[in-house]
């Protein structure tokens, strides 16, 4: 059969010239970049601050992520499919209940702050409070922003938007250490990064969105709550789950040892996740697209499942084996001295982050044979147990080495249930 190389060239050049592999190529190379730019920094960074420091600043996270999951109730995801007329009535409501979340927080805060402060063995009770609160609001607009952004297709402006962030962090952490560094210096570089880029957008805005807000959308605010109440109800569930795990273990560490060893357990997970969880992403939307292919035409997936672990196994696992043995020797010489106990920490993490990478490159494999709620189930019993397997523990073993140890033994187990799950629905 011989080959039509023109229109085959112009099949190429429709797709890759097309809207969505344009959008597609602008929102990757912001993430790339924006990602690139912490990453890099890390090295630098590293040595200007020690565990404590990072430590604080993971609790601030935390902490900010919870009270921003709070601010909005998933509201703003439906930003991107709201209809016209509801649009800027629903933006007002992510706005009002963002403001609320933050007053509320402050108030609960200053209320409980010291007990709570003794809880997770941290000093700095109202200032700390105070910045994680801001944190909340302005990480919550980074949310309601990133999805106006992506309803009015604004993806270089959102690529940039992303950029901001990182770029403004970096900026602000050099800042703060070289003329006022406190323990809380990696804290106000996080506000102020999602500050500085909430400005940028809501300038972008301005020019897009007529915000001529009346009291008639106030009074509406009550039915467009409920015409869209399917996000809070079915999707603020599953965000207050993954941050559960994800924060909750960060808030449990500092409670049931130290902000030093959060420090230490934070740094190593960042660092290794960054580059894993970009990769694992990119890996994960071409798997989805492959095996729904194969299900239309066959339905069987096993084989091609098969393929797809000894691909990412043989992929992933020489990485993992040189961190497994030398991970805190390569801490000690990338980030400075002061980094091994993290290193060594990577070293226990290892076959955890192995296999939570071939099951998270496979996780959409459920929405395609349309097994969503029976993985979600999984999900919630992993997400839960999570924290009380690292309590429980933290009780048998006083080093969190080897809690850390027992967390990443439960994790590998889980995952490769996980994956055989995902073979039996593959048939």
């Amino acid at each position: 059969m011989k080959i039509n190389y023109a229109y085959l060239k112009s099949k190429i050049k429709f797709y890759l010239y097309s809207e969505v592999a344009q959008n597609i190529f602008k929102l990757t190379f912001g993430s790339v970049v924006s990602q690139s730019i912490i990453l890099l920094s890390y090295p630098i960074i590293s040595r200007l601050y020690v565990q404590e420091d990072f430590g604080i600043y993971s609790l601030t996270i935390s902490f900010a992520v919870f009270l921003s999951a709070f601010s909005t109730l998933s509201f703003e995801t439906a930003l991107v499919v709201a209809d016209e007329e509801d649009y800027k009535t629903l933006l007002l409501l992510n706005a009002l209940l963002s403001l609320f979340i933050f007053m509320i927080s402050i108030l609960f805060f200053i209320s409980i702050g010291n007990v709570l402060s003794q809880v997770l063995n941290i000093n700095h009770s109202f200032s700390f409070y105070f910045v994680a609160s801001l944190g909340g609001l302005f990480y919550a607009c980074y949310l309601i922003i990133n999805n106006c952004f992506n309803r009015l297709k604004l993806y270089k402006e959102l690529s940039f938007f992303r950029i901001i962030q990182s770029f403004s962090f970096v900026l602000f952490s050099l800042f703060f250490y070289f003329f006022n560094k406190t323990i809380l210096s990696l804290s106000y570089s996080f506000i102020l990064s999602f500050l500085t880029a909430d400005l940028f957008a809501f300038y972008i805005l301005k020019k897009n969105i007529k915000f001529n807000f009346n009291l008639s959308q106030i009074k509406t605010l009550a039915r467009i709550a409920i015409k869209y109440k399917s996000f809070p109800y079915y999707q603020f569930p599953g965000v207050l789950l993954n941050n559960i795990k994800e924060n909750g273990s960060t808030i449990f560490i500092s409670w049931l040892f130290s902000p030093i060893v959060l420090g230490n357990y934070s740094f190593s997970l960042r660092v290794l996740r960054m580059p894993l969880n970009f990769i694992g992403f990119a890996i994960g939307q071409v798997l989805f697209k492959r095996f729904d292919e194969i299900k239309r035409k066959s339905g069987d997936l096993q084989k091609t499942f098969k393929r797809a672990i000894i691909f990412l196994s043989t992929l992933s696992f020489p990485f993992f084996f040189i961190l497994f043995f030398w991970g805190d020797k390569i801490f000690i010489f990338i980030f400075g001295s002061k980094w091994g106990i993290a290193g060594y920490y990577s070293q226990i993490f290892s076959p955890w982050l192995f296999i939570n990478f071939i099951a998270s490159s496979l996780s959409l494999l459920p929405a395609v044979v349309d097994k969503q709620k029976q993985f979600f189930y999984l999900s919630t019993i992993y997400n839960l147990t999570f924290p009380i397997i690292l309590y429980l523990s933290s009780k048998i073993f006083v080093n969190p080495e080897h809690s850390f140890l027992v967390l990443s033994i439960y994790s590998f187990l889980w995952g490769a249930g996980v994956l055989r799950f995902f073979w039996k629905i593959a048939k």
